[in-house]
């Protein structure tokens, strides 16, 4: 990997990580930036579930689902992305 990538990549997971903090707001940055975060750890079920928490306050309710679902399918033992999907679903 070109070391303009390394930096250009460090970069913008230092500042998913200064964006993405254990609480989850709710407007459309927030998505996008799960969205960026998800490129770079697709394997991070927390975000995706952080993500549908977006979209679930935002009335986004389908989307919000699709969401817990790729949660649920990364770490199939959180029992809160269960718990989501299925208040949503309710």
């Amino acid at each position: 990997m070109p070391v303009q990538t390394i930096v250009n990549k460090a970069a913008i997971e230092g500042s998913i990580s200064a964006r993405v903090p254990n609480t989850v707001t709710t407007d459309k940055a927030s998505i996008t930036c799960y969205e960026e975060a998800i490129k770079l750890k697709p394997n991070n079920a927390s975000y995706y579930n952080n993500k549908g928490i977006c979209h679930y306050y935002l009335k986004e309710h389908k989307e919000a689902i699709t969401c817990y679902e790729e949660a649920i399918k990364l770490k199939p033992t959180e029992a809160v992305y269960y718990n989501h999907k299925g208040n949503r679903l309710y």
